[in-house]
């Protein structure tokens, strides 16, 4: 599994950025997160969001058990579009709950290149199975393949170490996702990465991995979208949107959902 088979293609060129000059059109993606009520999703569906994450992380006030977020895929018209966030202690543990979920789309903010190797040695046999009946479940009425999307915490430098994380992640994972990380803990700050630091970040993945889809994470919001729109459009496949959203943690504001997805449908970030 070498890319994101399931997902929108996207036009790509042999640098770090995806701009081409001779095509000027929106393929930035959005990616709403953090969905804990139907009517939300409903909402984030019907407006056009490409992806819609559910997260299963305890520490998260977002936090729904794998049998709520199977309530409300329930309602997903376009189950393709659901992202499954997990923290897993281990490949197993993640193994578990996607096979339980059914959701084709993991994010995950834990598990080291051991662990992680291992999930991708279950995910490898389960891909290249043509009958997956023995799994029963929702998993044995989709032919769609399982993609990873490894979560990258990003504070105010990349140091050595860093660089080779993001190197590694990026060769083995179908995606990377960029967020801001306070001791340790990737995600849930609602705090915004540097522009300049986290575009050198999706160089680094781009550079181990022309065919990785790099996501945008951490704060984001239709202010910043405004402001530095076009050049994270060159840099970056899907923005992801959460508590900008938010009435309250888990609450979803519908017209601020309405609002964000006009502004990408209307403005061509690449022109």
């Amino acid at each position: 599994m070498d890319h994101l088979n399931n997902l929108p293609e996207i036009p790509r060129s042999a640098s770090s950025s995806k701009k081409d000059s001779k095509q000027c059109q929106n393929n930035l993606m959005v990616k709403i997160c953090g969905i804990t009520r139907e009517t939300d999703l409903k909402c984030a569906e019907s407006q056009g969001s490409d992806y819609i994450g559910f997260i299963n992380v305890k520490r998260s006030l977002r936090f729904q058990t794998i049998d709520q977020i199977m309530g409300l895929m329930a309602v997903l018209n376009d189950k393709k579009k659901a992202v499954l966030v997990l923290e897993p202690e281990n490949a197993s543990e993640a193994w578990n709950k996607i096979i339980k979920s059914g959701i084709i789309n993991i994010q995950l903010h834990s598990l080291n290149l051991n662990e992680l190797n291992n999930l991708k040695g279950k995910i490898n046999a389960f891909n290249a199975k043509g009958d997956n009946s023995e799994y029963g479940g929702p998993y044995s009425k989709l032919s769609s393949k399982i993609n990873i999307i490894r979560a990258i915490g990003l504070s105010d430098k990349i140091n050595d170490s860093k660089k080779l994380e993001i190197q590694l992640f990026s060769k083995i994972c179908d995606g990377l996702l960029f967020d801001y990380q306070i001791k340790g803990i990737i995600g849930g700050t609602g705090k915004q990465i540097p522009l300049d630091l986290v575009i050198k970040a999706s160089k680094i993945s781009r550079s181990a991995n022309k065919d990785i889809k790099v996501f945008l994470a951490g704060g984001m919001d239709i202010g910043r979208m405004k402001s530095e729109g076009k050049i994270i459009s060159e840099y970056f496949d899907v923005i992801d949107f959460n508590s900008s959203l938010e009435d309250s943690p888990g609450i979803k504001n519908k017209d601020k959902i309405k609002d964000l997805m006009t502004i990408f449908k209307e403005f061509n970030w690449l022109c």
